[in-house]
């Protein structure tokens, strides 16, 4: 039999020597004993790390697990002090640092043993993700939006978001592209950015036009602007372009106004606004026109000028219908009728007075009769003959006889029309030559001589043709 071995010196683990003491007895029951010496030698377990750097993302992956147990020659576990990881070089927890970890233990015998195990680390920066692109109205409906970020190894970061920029286009027009720039910067210092791009999509602008207008002349027409809006308040230019056709302001002429908007993104809508002309044809106004009679052969209508509601301007001919005849006062019509430029039958009927013929001049004519031929006298008739082939008779009458015997005269008077309508009155005188010296007979007388003293001569009487009566008296011229 083996009895257990007995520690003589030393630690007997480390070092020492032990006792084993064996027995023997053989069946006569004889016991025979013997010492064995047992003399502990052991080296200080090894403990070994991996020579190389080993590579890890974040710090909290550095494995602190010691590398392999720690187990003395005699089976003893040794517990390992892991002391680390202590930072060798750059920055803490950032790409290209190095940490060290030393695992130590001691055995017993209070010999030490341990290695030390390097780490870098090594990882990738931050990452950011934006939002989706966005399509928009208006720049002012962009609002930046806010990023996804991925960092390794739960480092702190910090997020910039730039201003809203004009990638390309025109601002707030269709296309337009904006861009926000979102930057991750971790506490190492590496960064990483994304762009949240917007793009804007809207309605080009709206326009009304005023209301369609009735007027009598263009020149009426008040052409107001139109209404219109734009998106984002881009605002716009309006013009207004004029009516191309050419129309002549008449009845039911339709002149059409364009108005256009563009908009600050140079999109240009349009609508029309009609104006249509309602007038009257122009009044045709007759001349006021007298002729004499002895003009009509040779009279010519002048054309009658007009001017219409709106300014238009013609002229339309005349031409005689109803003729003048005869000399007296009396008119003929002439008859306008044409088109204006619009197209609007103008007719009219104007009178042309017609002055008739003058009263013809009267010639008396020469008359001297005898007295004796007073009684049976009887004033011839006056023919008179007028412009225009105007003719009348007047006839005498006695209105101042011839009274007596000398010479003398009587007054005519003629009245009378002609068929021009001009009447007459006109006095004429009739010359009377008087009646002859009567013949004077002379009496017979005989006196004596003693009665010539005392003689007187007598009286003679003589009588003339027409009644005339004269009384003669005689004186002696050769007395006796």
């Amino acid at each position: 039999l083996a009895a257990d071995p007995v520690l003589l010196s030393g630690t007997g683990t480390c070092d020492g020597v032990f006792s084993v003491i064996y027995t023997v007895e053989d069946d006569c029951g004889l016991v025979a004993t013997c010492e064995q010496l047992i003399t502990i030698e052991n080296e200080l377990t090894p403990l070994v790390c991996i020579t190389t750097v080993i590579p890890v993302t974040c710090l909290a992956d550095i494995d602190l697990t010691p590398p392999a147990p720690v187990i003395g020659a005699c089976g003893q576990i040794y517990p390992v002090t892991v002391t680390g990881p202590v930072l060798l070089s750059g920055q803490d927890a950032c790409f290209g640092s190095t940490y060290t970890v030393d695992f130590s233990f001691q055995d017993e015998c209070g010999r030490v043993g341990g290695c030390t195990q390097t780490y870098s680390i090594e990882n990738l920066g931050p990452e950011i993700t934006c939002p989706d692109p966005l399509v928009v109205t208006c720049l002012d409906e962009i609002v930046a939006g806010t990023p996804i970020v991925n960092i390794n190894c739960g480092l702190t970061t910090s997020v910039v978001t730039s201003a809203v920029t004009l990638a390309s286009g025109t601002t707030n027009c269709p296309n337009a592209v904006y861009e926000i720039v979102h930057t991750v910067t971790d506490e190492c210092g590496r960064d990483a950015a994304c762009t949240q791009v917007f793009t804007i999509a809207n309605d080009a602008p709206t326009i009304t036009c005023p209301a369609d207008l009735v007027v009598e002349c263009i020149a009426d027409a008040v052409i107001l602007d139109a209404a219109f809006t734009t998106s984002c308040d881009l605002g716009g230019t309006l013009v207004v372009i004029p009516p191309t056709a050419a129309l002549n302001n008449c009845n039911g002429d339709v002149y059409t106004y364009i108005h256009q908007v563009t908009d600050g993104c140079g999109r240009a809508v349009t609508c029309s606004q009609t104006v249509t002309i309602s007038n009257t044809p122009p009044s045709l106004v007759c001349p006021v026109l007298t002729i004499t009679c002895d003009q009509v052969p040779v009279f010519v209508p002048a054309d009658i000028a007009y001017e219409g509601p709106c300014g238009q301007s013609g002229s339309i001919a005349g031409s005689i219908t109803t003729v003048f005849s005869g000399c007296a006062d009396g008119s003929m019509i002439v008859t306008y009728a044409g088109t204006d430029v619009c197209g609007f039958d103008l007719t009219t009927d104007c009178v042309v007075n017609v002055t008739g013929a003058t009263a013809a001049i009267v010639t008396c004519p020469v008359v001297t009769i005898t007295c004796d031929q007073v009684p049976t006298f009887t004033p011839a008739a006056i023919s008179v003959v007028t412009d225009c082939g105007g003719s009348g008779t007047l006839t005498g009458t006695i209105t101042v006889p011839f009274t007596g015997c000398a010479d003398g005269s009587m007054t005519v008077a003629y009245a009378g029309s002609d068929d021009c309508g001009n009447t007459y009155a006109e006095t004429c005188i009739v010359n009377v030559t008087g009646a002859a010296a009567g013949v004077v007979t002379c009496p017979v007388v005989a006196i004596t001589c003693d009665q010539v003293p005392a003689f007187t001569p007598a009286a003679l009487t003589v009588v003339t043709d027409c009644g005339g009566v004269g009384s003669l008296t005689g004186t002696i011229t050769v007395p006796y």
